[in-house]
């Protein structure tokens, strides 16, 4: 059976997005329309419980194995020194051509202690640095799922040592329809939506809006963008929208900072 490609393997965006929402231990963050996983997988590393939904089966799958394969580089160390092969000339380039001097210059420092920090013994609280550092590097690898493919090349074995490595228990993937999510109502702390709507029809826009302010708890705090008419539909439920601040979201200066809504729902009778 031929492995079906995700249809979305990159990001506009970096861990910024998932900052934003400052994220605590054991709150259920829920990251809508997640595409390749990126910030569901760093929302898992912030302890809170993390979920990531998706129409498209192939992004849940690729997903769940992006995940595994940060797993994998620090289980398996020839695995990690054919990740790190891979990704050095590529996130190298990316450096390179990085305008902005403090920016590129944090990414090499992250770079660097990946590079010699993997493969070595680390402690729990090494391996957490080591890791969020390397996730902070991946949004910078534009086309994933062709990375994927080089590592597999690399290992035939891979997909087998992928299926022996466990997702982090607060870590969680479901296919699921933005305009019909698959989850309790007010049960998410955290709500992340980014770049989403803007590819399904206006009619399904505004349905999964509402469903986004169903499944927030009141006092939670959404990220999403774009999202035509949400003050409106918020209004019309008689829920608050408190703009709590405006964060940054993108890896490119030109995609600006957003607005974090925190969602006051009225007392239930």
């Amino acid at each position: 059976m031929k492995e079906q490609r995700p249809l979305r393997d990159h990001t506009n965006y970096g861990r910024e997005v998932v900052d934003n929402l400052e994220l605590k231990e054991n709150e259920i963050f829920v990251d809508v329309g997640c595409g390749s996983g990126v910030h569901t997988i760093m929302g898992s590393q912030e302890k809170a419980k993390a979920i990531g939904i998706d129409f498209n089966e192939g992004n849940i799958k690729f997903a769940v194995k992006l995940a595994k394969l940060i797993e994998l580089v620090f289980l398996d160390k020839e695995f990690a020194k054919n990740f790190l092969s891979l990704f050095k000339d590529r996130i190298e380039k990316k450096i390179e051509k990085c305008k902005d001097r403090s920016l590129s210059a944090e990414l090499s420092e992250k770079k660097e202690e990946v590079f010699s920090k993997i493969n070595k013994e680390l402690s729990l609280e090494e391996k957490e640095r080591v890791k969020g550092n390397l996730l902070d590097l991946i949004p910078y690898i534009f086309n994933l799922y062709r990375f994927y493919l080089s590592l597999k090349e690399k290992d035939p074995s891979l997909e087998s040592k992928l299926k022996e490595v466990e997702l982090p228990q607060n870590l969680d993937f479901l296919q699921g329809d933005a305009s019909c999510l698959p989850l309790r109502s007010d049960s998410a702390d955290k709500i992340l939506c980014t770049d989403v709507l803007n590819w399904i029809s206006k009619e399904n826009q505004k349905q999964a809006l509402k469903e986004i302010l169903r499944i927030a708890k009141n006092g939670a705090l959404i990220e999403a963008f774009p999202a035509p008419n949400l003050k409106k539909l918020a209004e019309e439920r008689n829920i608050k929208l408190e703009e709590v601040k405006r964060g940054k979201v993108g890896l490119r200066e030109d995609l600006g900072w957003r607005p974090i809504y925190r969602i006051i729902k009225p007392e239930k009778e």
